[in-house]
């Protein structure tokens, strides 16, 4: 008991290292024989992270997910709804008896379910702001920060899958509870319980037991049987925003004293795809990652740390193909290639942005944080390209990251994608391809106007009316050259064609061919010919000594 006192003695004392030697001389001093034991008895006390020394497990090392893990409903970020309606439920003693929490990863699921268990059985609530925190001080709260409540049990599913199980849960259900008002049982992965373990649990979950509270924690709620959710409260954790991330990130740099560029957090909170977790995760990888360094830790400390391909890099190289500049965006690749060795990165990253440079096109003052410093960059990207050219390049890099997973060289995939999207950028844009609306008369094909009226001349004296009706006025000559004539109209059948093709042949003497376009709006060519007569000097005279004159019909005289 002497070596016991002493161990947590020096353990409370401060120094953080202990050397073997020194601990067998201060044993020494309370005569106690036996360093192996002296050894054995102060690790059980501490913990030894490097060879030849000891330190006391208060110094034992939290990663940052675990330490800056939140510990009420006022720490939680980016869940309103679940805080909003827990706080009341609370407060108002309107608790469910099963709460089913879903979402990604490193969103507060299980942190969510503790802070639920420990909130409940605190025995003098804070209330601020609207919402309802633990004390931190009661017996209920230093038990279970202690990890030593007796009447909060988590379980973990994905260890305790059978009937057996969730037998041990229903039967300890039963029993009161000891030191709190209600018993809790967090199950955390329920998903992973078998068919029989739910089965087994619907009876109790629909009537538990008095002050027996259920919470379940899932990342896929869509395994878990409908009889399971409908006998709880379904809250679906959202994933936290680039802000919340961001602000996440800067309480914990504050509070470490670690040196960040605020662009360097903005990649980590960029990458974390909305997990609090994942983000914690990779501030602690880069810490350690930049342990030593004098400056700051910057956004290519970062981007070498997670293999990833700067966000300069990928506008480089969208100036390079808005520029045609094949060589330099080549270049730009292979050195992206030897430097990351990921070359899909590179993909993923350039299709990312050109979708962002598609909102960017449509709305003037959208702007996302990570791209927040490349303003100048982009409005020169945006200027050389159309909104259908920028749409048309992240089609060719997506489908780009396709094919590079069935690639035998990635590098040579690459290469062709961004060949293919200068290659296009040489294009006139599709807007210009796309006709522009003229003038009816203008946009009338051109033709010899003296062979057609010619022709229907003699569609009139051989008595074809009908022919000669629709030719002057229900379609639209688009070609009458090389023994073809083109119309076009609404109805034009495959008889009269031919019959048209038959008078084409007695009159010119030879074989000629009818096509037709289907087409609603058209230029006749009596509308044609009135318009031409308009421009005539002779109608100019008539129309100054008669103003409200018109051409009403045109008739072909026979020569």
């Amino acid at each position: 008991m002497l070596l016991k006192s002493f161990i947590l003695k020096i353990a409370r004392s401060g120094h953080e290292f202990y050397s073997f030697g020194q601990i067998r001389k201060e044993a020494a001093k309370i005569k106690f024989n036996g360093s192996l034991l002296a050894l054995n008895l102060f690790r059980k006390h501490c913990y030894c992270p490097f060879k030849g020394s000891v330190v006391s497990q208060s110094f034992q090392y939290l990663p940052f997910a675990r330490k800056y893990r939140p510990t009420n409903f006022y720490e939680l970020y980016g869940q309103e709804v679940l805080v909003k309606a827990l706080s009341y439920a609370i407060l108002h003693n309107k608790l469910a008896p099963g709460y089913l929490l879903t979402g990604i990863r490193g969103v507060g699921k299980t942190s969510s379910a503790r802070i639920i268990a420990k909130t409940i059985n605190c025995t003098t609530k804070v209330i601020k702001d609207g919402q309802v925190r633990p004390c931190d001080h009661c017996l209920n709260c230093q038990s279970f920060n202690n990890h030593a409540h007796s009447d909060i049990i988590e379980i973990d599913a994905a260890s305790k899958t059978g009937v057996d199980d969730i037998r041990q849960i229903i039967e300890s259900s039963e029993y009161k509870s000891l030191l709190a008002e209600y018993k809790v049982f967090i199950i955390d992965e329920v998903h992973m319980l078998s068919k029989g373990a739910f089965n087994a649990l619907l009876r109790t979950l629909e009537e538990p037991p008095e002050r027996v509270v259920f919470i379940f924690a899932t990342t896929e709620a869509q395994k878990i049987p409908n009889t399971i959710i409908s006998r709880c409260q379904r809250y679906d954790l959202r994933r936290l925003t680039f802000n919340e991330i961001l602000s996440l990130l800067n309480m914990v740099v504050n509070k470490e004293n670690l040196r960040f560029e605020q662009e360097a957090l903005k990649v980590i909170a960029f990458n974390c795809e909305g997990s609090a977790r994942d983000a914690l995760a990779l501030l602690d990888q880069a810490s350690c990652f930049a342990a030593g360094l004098e400056d700051a830790v910057t956004v290519e400390t970062i981007n070498k740390m997670l293999g990833l391909v700067g966000v300069s890099n990928i506008i480089k190289l969208l100036l390079h193909i808005s520029n045609k500049e094949v060589s330099k965006a080549l270049e730009l690749v292979n050195n992206v290639y030897i430097s990351s060795g990921d070359i899909e990165l590179l993909l993923r990253s350039a299709s990312d942005f050109l979708a962002y440079l598609n909102k960017a096109k449509l709305l003037p003052n959208y702007i996302d944080s990570i791209y927040e410093s490349y303003q100048a960059e982009i409005k020169e990207i945006l200027s050389k390209n159309s909104l259908s050219q920028i749409s048309v390049l992240w089609q060719i890099f997506n489908k780009g990251i396709i094919e590079l997973k069935s690639a035998h060289n990635q590098l040579m995939i690459c290469e062709m994608v961004v060949i293919k999207a200068i290659h296009f950028c040489t294009f006139p844009e599709p807007e210009q391809l796309i006709a522009k609306p003229t003038h009816p008369l203008e946009a009338a094909a051109e033709y010899d106007e003296d062979k057609i009226v010619d022709f229907l001349r003699y569609v009139y004296s051989h008595k074809e009316i009908g022919i000669y009706y629709l030719l002057l006025n229900e379609v639209e000559i688009k070609g009458f050259a090389d023994n073809i004539l083109t119309i076009a109209g609404s109805n034009i059948t495959e008889k009269t064609k031919q019959q048209i093709s038959n008078l084409l042949a007695e009159w010119a003497g030879e074989k000629w061919r009818v096509t037709s376009i289907v087409q609603t709006k058209i230029v006749s060519l009596k509308e044609q010919l009135i318009n031409k007569a308009k421009k005539n000097e002779q109608w100019k005279m008539i129309n100054e000594k008669f103003p409200f004159a018109d051409i009403s019909d045109i008739l072909l005289k026979n020569k």
